[in-house]
């Protein structure tokens, strides 16, 4: 199996944006792995699943953040979209998605 890593270096300003933000070295991570992720799915390099196992997240959570984040990245058919979100609420209690 082939492996990659990704670091990115945050010096000066940077740095210290992030840490006035309060977002630690896990947020940094999981907002980046989010960012790769949907990047990397609205570029066509990687399917909505492949891009969901990077983001650390089911397929249907992330189509459902892909909607609310960036609808137009979204790239299935309507019929798939309301199929994968009837997931998301059914999932989430049968609550109203935002």
């Amino acid at each position: 199996m082939i492996e990659r890593e990704l670091t990115i270096e945050l010096t000066g300003k940077l740095a210290e944006q992030f840490q006035v933000s309060g977002l630690d070295q896990d947020d940094l991570e999981r907002l980046a792995r989010w960012a790769v992720a949907i990047e990397s799915y609205r570029r066509g390099y990687l399917s909505a699943g492949m891009a969901a196992d990077l983001a650390g997240a089911d397929r249907a959570e992330f189509v459902a953040s892909l909607a609310a984040r960036c609808p137009s990245v979204i790239d299935l058919p309507d019929e798939d979209i309301e199929r994968e979100l009837s997931v998301v609420d059914a999932m989430m209690g049968g609550g109203k998605r935002p």
